[in-house]
């Protein structure tokens, strides 16, 4: 028994060395992994743009016909230049309101309103981490922004009901396109907001414009 027993220890000594040789052994390194996301982020953009095209051109005639009515007769103000964080800023608003309005009008359009603000982003260092950064910052006072699909790179919308204002923020490269829209119809009563659909669409349709003047 005392054999067996020493046979015991010695076999338990053998495997505590055995067990502590394995735990002293430096371990491998681990495999190197595949570059970060943030990484990937910081790359340049692949074609910045390096201008901008003056806002209160940058919608054609035929949008504007269809988001003002009669954007001959419009009030167009022209913004200033320049932006907290862009390179470069245009801005541009229009309104109309039909001649017509007060009690006797007969129902239809009573007032349009458009503004657009393009902000160009530094094409000489803006990362992608950048522009979709600023992107974000555009609408951070929002609550509840909703993103849109198959405008610029990437986009989002939102409607102010009590205002009747619908509004997109989009991004291509290193361009921000804000815009704003509302629509406002007699009733004969009153002049009352479009429906959400449609006010929606119409500040989709002008954004869509001016991303096609970049």
């Amino acid at each position: 028994m005392r054999t067996r027993a020493g046979s015991v220890l010695l076999v338990s000594g053998a495997l505590g060395l055995a067990v502590s040789g394995c735990g002293g052994a430096p371990s491998a390194p681990p495999a190197s992994s595949p570059p970060a996301l943030a990484a990937e982020e910081e790359r340049p953009l692949d074609a910045p743009h390096d201008r901008l095209p003056d806002a209160c051109e940058g919608v054609d005639a035929e949008s504007l016909a269809l988001l003002l009515v009669a954007p001959e007769e419009a009030d167009v103000d022209e913004g200033g230049e320049g932006g907290s964080s862009a390179a470069a800023r245009s801005s541009c608003s229009w309104e109309w309101m039909s001649p017509e309005l007060g009690p006797s009008m007969p129902a239809g359009p009573s007032t349009r309103s458009l503004d657009v603000t393009l902000d160009l982003l530094d094409p000489g260092t803006t990362t992608e981490a950048d522009a979709h950064g600023a992107f974000e910052n555009s609408y951070a006072h929002v609550d509840g922004a909703d993103p849109l699909s198959g405008i610029g790179d990437e986009a989002v919308s939102w409607w102010d009901g009590d205002s009747g204002w619908a509004h997109v923020v989009a991004r291509d490269a290193n361009v921000i396109v804000e815009v704003g829209h509302v629509a406002l119809d007699w009733d004969g009563e009153g002049s009352e907001p479009v429906a959400e659909p449609e006010a929606r669409e119409n500040a989709e349709s002008a954004a869509e414009a001016v991303l096609r003047s970049l």
